[in-house]
Formats: structure tokens, C-alpha cells, sequence
């Protein structure tokens, strides 16, 4: 059968959140076909989203090379078909051959079937986007690599930083997320959710279902810690253009893209250093207290600055708050006033 290219590549891009390059589970490096679905699944997520495809189509094909061919191949229309077990991407001279498993395997019936959706708050998308920034990428520290999700606010902390956004969540109790696996709700659009024993879900317009492992852990109470009380200071508006720079370098680190801010008597300075390179720039800042430094998101530090750059300061840390979001960093004194560039 005929279908569009880029609304198949479109539609197999947005469950490939659920596989893994390894073969965590059986057909886990796979996508799925089965009842007009695409399905993926690696034990902390998993995705389902309608395809077009006759539901005489199923099986299991390696997902990474799939992708790759729709994503070179030219023509507006492809032919999708099976012979045997062989999946075949035809059309226009071409015809490439994926060698598929018919028998599904993937054990994705381990994830409850929603049944009832609630509306996701307008806000929840940018919450997420933004408090999981602060998440750590340490795995030995469980609790620290995840969102937390209460009824009245979302968080996340890497026991360094802390950011809370408030909003009426719409779970029935605090449960903790991996950061990796919720990090896919904000660019997949997501609208509606629903909570079952071992999942939150999630669903947008285009029927979409992405589903997130959900734990019930005690996780570390910041209500004292947000509210730090200090000077006042203002951060520049140049610290957004600084961040861009700055992630040219740092996001080559995908498990530490920080970048690393410096306060000393007049300025204020950012380093981003990464596999290629580094930069650093400084700027103008009406603060004459002690040399400290402290290590954020640049894509954090841009937000922050771009939604409420007032902010609080004592010896030991730093508070960005406004009528949604609390942010806190703990400060690092630095012995020697270096300047940025020998840093």
C-alpha cells in the first residue's frame, strides 16, 4: 500500500522515544507493526501511535535503519508491503528490503491499557521542560535522576540545584519519573494523560500514547531550601545570546551540558566548555560581594533569564522565583579572583 513519506518518517520518529539501541528486551531495537500501530518499548517507556498501514502488516523491523532509508529517500509516497518475512520500502526504481521478524515478541502487553484521559494542564509542558534541567545524570543517585511529579508542582534536583514549577498536576499522588523518559512529553505535544498502577500516560491529538514507568519513592522535601532569602540581583538579558554560544560547546556533553557561572565584584562570567571547544564571555553585573561561582543549564540559565531575571542572593546560594517557578543553586566560594579566560 501507498503511504506519505514524511507522515510515516513523522509518525515512526515520534515513538522511537520507546526503543533502545541495545536489545534490552526482545524486538526492543525494533518498531513493531501490528493493527495499523507502530509500537516500541524499552522497559521505562513505551509509545504506540496509528500508522495507515493495513493491519495486514506485522512484524518487527530494526528501527534505526527504517528511519535512515524514509529519511534519504526522495519521493513523496512510498509502497509499504511484506513478502514473507521480508518489510519492503518500494517506489519510483527503488525497493529496499528489511529483514523483518513476523512473530511479535515485544512484551509490550506489560504496559496497562489506559481507559479514561483527563486534560494536561496548559502549563505542563513548559514545567517539564524546565525543571528537568535540574535533573541529575548520576545513576547512583536514583531519586536525583528523576522529575517529581505531586499533585501541586513538578520538580527536579541534582542535590546542587532545585527547581519547582507549581501547577495543579492532576495526579492522585507524588510519583517519581525518570528525567530521560518524561523529557519526551514537551516536543511530542501532549494534551491529555491518565495514571495507571505502573504508568503515567500521556496522548496528543494525532493519537500519539506515550507511556512513562512511574515509581513510588520517597523523595527529598525542598520547602525550606526555596525559600532562601538573600539580596537583591539582577541578572543581564546578554546571559540568553551567552547561553546559545555557550551550547555550541556544552551540548556535546549530553550527560553534562552545564555551563558554569561566575560572580565576582562587578561582573559576572560564563564558561562553556565541551569535546570542541570552550567559550567564555563576560558582562557588566551590580554585585560586590565574594567570588562565587555555581554550574546550570544553559538552556535553563536562558529561560530562567528570559521569564524573571530578578534575583536573590546569599553566601551560599542563589533563588530565582516568580508566580510559577522557584529556582535555587547552591554557590561555590572561589578562592582566587581568576579572570574567565584562564579558567
Amino acid at each position: 500500500m501507498k503511504v506519505n513519506r514524511e507522515s510515516f518518517l513523522r509518525t515512526l520518529e515520534s515513538v522511537q522515544p520507546g526503543t533502545s539501541l541495545r536489545e534490552i528486551l526482545e524486538q526492543s531495537s525494533c518498531f513493531v507493526f501490528q493493527d495499523g500501530q507502530a509500537m516500541t518499548f524499552n522497559e521505562e517507556i513505551a509509545c504506540r501511535a496509528p500508522t495507515g498501514l493495513d493491519k495486514t502488516i506485522v512484524g518487527a523491523v530494526p528501527a534505526n535503519p527504517l528511519l535512515e532509508t524514509l529519511r534519504k529517500r526522495p519521493e513523496d509516497e512510498v509502497e509499504i508491503e511484506i513478502d514473507g518475512p521480508i518489510f519492503i520500502v518500494g517506489g519510483k526504481g527503488r525497493r529496499t528490503e528489511f529483514n523483518m521478524e513476523a512473530e511479535i515478541s515485544l512484551p509490550i502487553g506489560m504496559v496497562e491499557t489506559p481507559k479514561t484521559w483527563k486534560k494536561l494542564h496548559e502549563e505542563f509542558c513548559d514545567a517539564i521542560a524546565t525543571v528537568g534541567a535540574c535533573a541529575s545524570q548520576d545513576q547512583t543517585q536514583f531519586a536525583y535522576t528523576c522529575v517529581h511529579v505531586h499533585p501541586k508542582w513538578v520538580e527536579a534536583s541534582d542535590n546542587n540545584q532545585v527547581c519547582r514549577w507549581r501547577l495543579q498536576t492532576g495526579v492522585e499522588e507524588s510519583v517519581l519519573v525518570r528525567q530521560t523518559s518524561i523529557k519526551h512529553v514537551p516536543p511530542l505535544g501532549m494534551t491529555e494523560f491518565t495514571e495507571t498502577k505502573s504508568w503515567l500516560h500521556f496522548r496528543n491529538p494525532n493519537g500519539l500514547i506515550l507511556s512513562c514507568r512511574r515509581y513510588i519513592e520517597e523523595y527529598r522535601s525542598f520547602g525550606e531550601f526555596l525559600k532562601t532569602e538573600g539580596s537583591p540581583i539582577v541578572l543581564p538579558k546578554g546571559l540568553i545570546e551567552a547561553c546559545e554560544r555557550c551550547l555550541v560547546f556544552t551540548g556535546e556533553l549530553k550527560d553534562a551540558n552545564l555551563v558554569t557561572v561566575r560572580l565576582s565584584p562587578g561582573k559576572l562570567s560564563i564558561i562553556g566548555v565541551g569535546i570542541s571547544g570552550r567559550h567564555r564571555e563576560a558582562r557588566k553585573i551590580a554585585w560586590e560581594g565574594n567570588t562565587i561561582e555555581f554550574s546550570i543549564s544553559p538552556v535553563l540559565l536562558s529561560e530562567i533569564v528570559k521569564k524573571h531575571n530578578d534575583c536573590q542572593m546569599t553566601a551560599e546560594r542563589l533563588r530565582v522565583k516568580n508566580d510559577r517557578f522557584t529556582f535555587v543553586a547552591c554557590l561555590n566560594p572561589v578562592e582566587s579572583r581568576e579572570e574567565v579566560g584562564a579558567t
